[in-house]
């Protein structure tokens, strides 16, 4: 799938959440409590204590995207400049499990890609994902690609 194609596959799969009643909007004060709240419960504290850094040094609330289901419930989100106030870096990002599998992430990850090109970000990229992973295939149908792989070493201990 070209790289074109993707990005309208996303806007189509956009507009249908939409029309289903999904919303994505930048994040209101109650908002970014519960974002910081499902961040660490359902995905990683470090990610809570990122999203929390990031706002209290100053950045805007628009470097998020959250995604409401039809019910009124955070479904997920999408962010870029958590870390070190780093406007090209993307993530942290999320959709809670079981509203994972119908396009959710794509959009919000490209609706963050479009809002990080706004404030002149000329590249995007995060530090790692699963070769084989659900995001992975995500990231590289939105045209990111692997510039470095690490390996994770072990040794055992000798007595």
């Amino acid at each position: 799938m070209s790289h074109g194609s993707a990005i309208a596959e996303v806007a189509r799969r956009l507009e249908e959440l939409a029309a289903q009643d999904y919303r994505f909007t930048t994040p209101s004060d109650d908002d970014l409590v519960e974002l910081v709240a499902l961040a660490g419960s359902r995905f990683e504290p470090d990610w809570a204590r990122a999203i929390r850094e990031c706002l209290l040094a100053g950045a805007p609330p628009d470097r998020i995207v959250v995604a409401r289901a039809p019910s009124g419930r955070l479904a997920g989100w999408a962010m870029h400049g958590a870390y070190a106030s780093t406007v090209e870096r993307f993530g942290p990002f999320g959709v809670v499990e079981e509203m994972r599998g119908n396009g959710l992430g794509g959009v919000l990850l490209h609706l963050v890609l479009e809002r990080m090109r706004a404030c002149g970000a000329h590249s995007a990229w995060f530090l790692w994902t699963g070769e084989r992973s659900p995001a992975a295939r995500l990231y590289r149908r939105a045209g990111f690609g692997t510039t470095r792989v690490f390996q994770v070493m072990r040794r055992e201990a000798t007595r």
